[in-house]
């Protein structure tokens, strides 16, 4: 087992936690290494079932021997709260049998910071991708907008897109007409099904395991024809860069500092249309896409234990 006097970068473990996907990033002696698995929410999930997840995926890691006691920080989606972090701790600790003070848990939000801004109080942190939410930290102390997750909705989130488009079709069906973006999302939703009604749509979209935001890459991509995609994607950013507007003005930064990550950031049609978004509110903003993932950020906390 590693000694505490001989503690190295190589036994410090990143894990972010996102509902689509979760990444496990390290260091070996030859160099760092990114894992993806299966991702899940704390608040959709229970904390057993994201434990589980979290072990399996350093379980499959060759590279990684939990009997060497690594220092390990996740980020969670979902794991928002104190409450929700300490329960999440505690199953760790009971399924990885680590040393309390080699584990910190905390937010994806929290660890999506540190990769974007190094641990400084620079500005606010914009998530976009299977769910959404604006973030910022002034002296430890978060200052958040959105993230208010599934049931409520996170606008500009792969969910929230998906959900727009699906309504957009329903709307359709029931006044007997399609569009071109209608169309479009019946026939990825149905293929080539005859006669579809919203029995049908309701059906697959309500069914176990049916995830909405795979319907976002499908309305992203038809923004390229579609004037309506195009103002469903501008209508969600719209509110997600009013969310980020609400905590950009509690800060004291002069200008505004926004930083975006999350999967829908690397499609260039989304991003231009939040950067527009953001720019028509705040016209000397600074406006950067982080180049490191959250699980990054969470390594980098881990070397802090």
């Amino acid at each position: 087992m590693a000694s505490e006097q001989n503690r190295t970068d190589l036994d410090a473990i990143g894990i972010d936690v996102g509902g689509t996907k979760t990444e496990v990033y390290f260091q070996t002696d030859d160099g760092f290494m990114s894992r993806t698995f299966p991702g899940g929410n704390v608040r959709e999930q229970s904390t057993s079932h994201v434990a589980k997840l979290i072990t399996t995926a350093l379980q499959s890691c060759a590279e990684i021997d939990l009997s060497n006691a690594p220092r390990i920080c996740v980020g969670a989606a979902g794991a928002g709260t104190a409450d929700v972090q300490e329960d999440l701790f505690r199953e760790l600790v009971r399924a990885t049998q680590l040393a309390p003070r080699h584990l910190m848990v905390t937010s994806d939000a929290r660890v999506a910071h540190k990769a974007a801004f190094g641990g400084e109080d620079a500005g606010v942190l914009i998530i976009a991708g299977t769910g959404s939410g604006c973030y910022a930290f002034e002296e430890e102390r978060l200052i958040r907008a959105g993230g208010w997750g599934p049931a409520l909705g996170d606008p500009g989130s792969g969910r929230s897109l998906g959900w727009a488009a699906c309504r957009h079709l329903l709307s359709h069906i029931e006044a007997g007409t399609r569009d071109g973006l209608a169309v479009t999302m019946e026939w990825h939703l149905l293929g080539s099904k005859d006669n579809a009604d919203i029995s049908d749509i309701l059906d697959l979209v309500y069914q176990k395991g049916y995830a909405i935001s795979d319907l976002a890459p499908v309305l992203l991509h038809a923004m390229e024809t579609s004037r309506v995609a195009r103002q469903i994607v501008a209508e969600e950013c719209r509110q997600l860069a009013e969310q980020a507007l609400r905590i950009a003005g509690k800060l004291a930064l002069q200008p505004h500092v926004f930083a975006l990550t999350g999967g829908l950031t690397r499609h260039s049609g989304y991003l231009d249309v939040l950067t527009q978004a953001l720019a028509a509110r705040a016209p000397d903003a600074v406006i950067t896409v982080s180049t490191r993932s959250p699980a990054e950020g969470a390594f980098e906390f881990a070397k802090e234990l």
